[in-house]
């Protein structure tokens, strides 16, 4: 399974008061990607300027919902997120949670500029997920294993277990799990009162860079 890039175009094409994909008129989407203005009856849904769309594979809460989030399962022989794509499970609702994400790869798993995350957005109520990963070897260059809340509730463990090997490199890589902070993925610093997950990392051979 490879994961690769990144848009500033709108995928879904230009969003306008007559609605898209079948939803009336003035019906706000809000959430993960895309995020944007809450719009009156009258005013068209706007993204703002500069709004990325990574490539991924992604479950989410929008804003006001009241559900969970489903959970995302891969199973692989190698997984590579690249350029700026991602794995998220993500909930801006009230009293809702993230989905946990598992990923199993029989070779390697590598992440280059790319990220895995499982968050709560500012002013969300509810948990994050929690992040597996098994896999005989883990890469990491530029990139990202997180759990993260902003909102009220906690951040998910993540358990990594790589036999073989752990490589961690370039500016601002880590395995992280966290409150408070600000996240590009979930949106504006909130006001978090949760608490971070535990990390564990089970490998042979560990290399941080």
């Amino acid at each position: 399974i490879q994961l690769s890039g990144a848009t500033t175009q709108n995928p879904f094409g230009t969003i306008i008061q007559s609605g898209f994909a079948g939803l009336p008129p003035g019906t706000y989407v809000g959430g993960y990607i895309p995020t944007g203005t809450n719009p009156s009856a009258t005013e068209t849904f706007r993204l703002p300027a500069g709004t990325v769309f990574p490539t991924g594979a992604f479950t989410q809460t929008t804003a006001g919902a009241t559900g969970s989030a489903g959970n995302l399962s891969l199973e692989t022989g190698r997984l590579i997120i690249q350029d700026g794509a991602t794995l998220a499970t993500t909930t801006f609702g009230q009293n809702s949670n993230a989905g946990s994400i598992s990923i199993r790869a029989s070779e390697a798993v590598s992440l280059t500029n790319g990220s895995i995350l499982s968050g709560v957005a500012g002013g969300a109520i509810g948990n994050s997920g929690g992040i597996t990963i098994t896999t005989p070897s883990l890469t990491i260059t530029n990139g990202n294993i997180q759990t993260q809340t902003l909102g009220q509730g906690r951040a998910g463990d993540v358990q990594i277990t790589a036999p073989n090997q752990v490589n961690l490199s370039g500016s601002g890589s880590g395995v992280r799990s966290g409150s408070g902070g600000s996240n590009t993925l979930l949106g504006a610093t909130g006001n978090s009162s949760g608490q971070g997950g535990t990390i564990r990392v089970t490998t042979g051979n560990l290399n941080i860079t």
